[in-house]
């Protein structure tokens, strides 16, 4: 058993030296530069339908109060048709 820890210890080391931090990063033929935002800005997604009000999404925002109040009314309505 006292072989293998220095063992273990070398290959983690080892394995720590030569990894390298590039698998998160996208490919060279599709880099994520905002192609959408640059080239598309009326992009309405897989429906095809243009929304009343995105809460600010499509703009690079996102207005929280309003999502914050859409859920909650969503939630107590829920809550409220089973309790009531």
């Amino acid at each position: 058993m006292s072989r293998r820890h220095p063992l273990i210890l070398a290959a983690v080391i080892f394995l720590s030296l030569t990894l390298e931090p590039v698998w998160a990063d996208p490919p060279g033929q599709a880099p994520a530069h905002g192609w959408r935002k640059k080239h598309d800005p009326y992009y309405m997604g897989y429906t095809g339908r243009k929304w009343d009000d995105d809460y600010g999404i499509t703009l690079g925002r996102c207005n929280r109060d309003a999502v914050g109040a859409v859920l909650g009314g969503v939630v107590g309505g829920a809550i409220g048709s089973r309790v009531g």
